[in-house]
């Protein structure tokens, strides 16, 4: 049996030791099959209708069709191939489809390093030539997921053995990263960063318990009530919200992404700082982003989210790969570095490209975990002269983490007092989008409580009497006080949110109306009707206008929150 045969369920000839395909039966053939049954059958069937005569213009969407088949067999095709081995390691050298077509196969002499990495739980064989094929492509991947698991061990085997007998220049590499991997699987196990994890993640839980909604944006007035960072009231004595802000988040999406993000970089800052020098780190660049977001983002609206604390643990993690260039293997070097700069570069990048990101609190954070991990001690260096690696002896707490954390907190200290107070529009826009979501808030209940009132008349909880009563009580009065309290409502002007109390005021004026309206007992009916049934219908029908209107306006202000 040869190495490719070794748990597949593909019949095929012998092949050659060291050949490996993929799983025929897996994504390969399923991707095909709906490729050119629904495209290329879509394709095959404009044809026989322009040869029967239909209009020769669709021909050039036929086109199309062929060449999406054929643009993603030539792409990703390469990397699941049907009859080609994915991948081929033998005592020449490495070859894989996924490989440039110049480069297809390389010798192991050419190969300068070799490793294979978890790349979101797929594993990937990872090839860089002593020549880049080009500057953009230094590094050449396969994903081993196609491979039947056997073939993945296969391929594991070969590549460690392999790389040594033919003398590739990685085998001192390889043994280095063994050795760094062993020794940080020696350090404890990191529990500050799931313990902020699982902090960030039940404040905003309990915020859902309180009233947030789950999966829409916290409102405005709910997040200045639990601590959000504003400058008019940080000036007024509530600095503690510098603090608070980083906890809070706009919503599911919000935290979900700062959490993951921390999860995929913290863990490894605090194997190399320690528990305690980690929460230096994060504390202080959150604490220095709150600050710097007072000079600007707090000064109009209500900042929130630990994004400045994470932005301080990728500077952190991109400084400690940088200053142990020399004593961490290539391969996580390289990793390290690409983990923070994609992170640092692209959020700064989506930042400045919107509207409602604080970028001030990420610069901030960035440059608060830059200067703290610049004087924090690691454990990568093997003693190094002017940093000692961490010892837990009171010494090594007096000269190193005391001073640094008295340092930090006079510079958040100074960087927030030196900020403008806020203005006294700010004191009112927070008043008017309280008054606004309040408003909201009523409206919608008000809407529930008429909904909720013909659903109970339809099950018979509530006759047709008591429907009467409530809608000309109850139910009137209730939108007539709504649209009083919309037209007290003072937005600041150009307000996005003026379309939106401008539907709700008219919603409430018809609505008030039509719940008033009075009706009969009709006999031939059975039932009571509207006193004008005409009136009647048209105020209904000028409910679910407004009501449509309202709806795709809402939905347009929520985008562009």
């Amino acid at each position: 049996m040869t190495l490719s045969q070794v748990g597949s369920k593909r019949p095929a000839p012998a092949r050659r030791r060291g050949a490996f395909y993929v799983k025929w039966y897996g994504s390969p053939l399923i991707v095909r099959l709906l490729l050119w049954l629904g495209f290329g059958g879509l394709a095959a069937l404009i044809w026989v209708r322009v040869l029967r005569g239909a209009d020769a213009s669709l021909l050039w969407v036929a086109s199309v069709m062929i060449g999406v088949i054929v643009l993603i067999e030539l792409t990703w095709g390469r990397y699941r191939p049907l009859r080609k081995p994915l991948l081929t390691i033998d005592a020449t050298g490495i070859g894989s489809t996924a490989f440039p077509r110049s480069q297809c196969h390389l010798p192991w002499q050419s190969i300068g390093s070799i490793a294979i990495r978890k790349r979101y739980g797929i594993a990937m064989l990872v090839v860089e030539p002593v020549e880049p094929t080009s500057w953009l492509r230094r590094r050449l991947g396969v994903l081993l997921g196609g491979l039947s698991k056997a073939d993945r061990q296969q391929v594991e085997t070969l590549v460690t053995h392999l790389r040594v007998l033919a003398n590739s220049g990685v085998a001192k590499e390889v043994q280095a990263e063994k050795a760094f991997l062993a020794r940080m699987n020696t350090m404890p196990r990191p529990w500050a960063v799931y313990s902020l994890i699982a902090a960030n993640i039940g404040v905003w839980l309990l915020m859902v318990l309180f009233g947030a909604p789950l999966f829409d944006s916290t409102p405005v007035s709910m997040l200045v009530d639990w601590g959000g960072n504003v400058a008019v009231l940080a000036h007024d004595g509530q600095w503690w919200r510098m603090l608070t802000a980083t906890f809070l988040h706009g919503g599911i999406v919000h935290v979900a992404m700062n959490m993951v993000v921390l999860y995929m970089l913290g863990r490894k800052v605090e194997w190399f700082l320690g528990p305690r020098n980690f929460l230096l780190v994060y504390f202080g660049a959150g604490l220095l982003g709150s600050a710097a977001s007072l000079h600007f983002s707090a000064q109009a609206a209500v900042a929130v989210g630990a994004s400045g604390a994470v932005f301080g643990v990728g500077g952190a993690l991109l400084v400690i790969a940088l200053r142990n260039h020399a004593h961490l293997p290539r391969e996580i070097r390289q990793s390290l570095i690409g983990d923070s700069g994609f992170m640092i570069c692209y959020s700064l990048i989506r930042g400045f490209g919107a509207e409602n990101i604080d970028n001030a609190a990420h610069v901030g954070g960035l440059i608060g975990g830059l200067l703290l991990a610049a004087c924090l001690p690691d454990s990568i260096a093997p003693q190094p002269a002017w940093t000692r690696a961490q010892t837990k002896t009171r010494t090594d707490v007096w000269s190193r983490f005391v001073p640094l954390t008295v340092c930090a907190a006079i510079v958040v200290v100074a960087v927030a007092m030196l900020s403008p107070p806020g203005t006294q529009e700010q004191r009112d826009s927070l008043a008017v989008t309280r008054q606004f979501e309040q408003a909201v808030t009523q409206f919608q209940a008000a809407l529930k409580d008429v909904v909720s009132d013909a659903a109970a008349m339809t099950e018979g909880k509530l006759s047709e009497e008591e429907w009467q009563t409530r809608s000309q009580t109850m139910r009137a009065l209730a939108f007539t006080e709504l649209y009083g309290v919309l037209g007290n409502l003072v937005l600041p002007p150009d307000d996005r949110r003026a379309v939106a109390v401008k539907d709700m005021m008219q919603i409430a004026d018809v609505m008030s109306r039509m719940m008033a309206q009075e009706y009969r007992w009709d006999i031939e009916a059975g039932g009571y009707v509207p006193r004008n049934p005409e009136r009647f219908q048209g105020l209904q029908e000028e409910v679910e206008v407004l009501l449509e209107r309202f709806t795709r306006n809402t939905k347009q202000l929520t985008s562009q929150r």
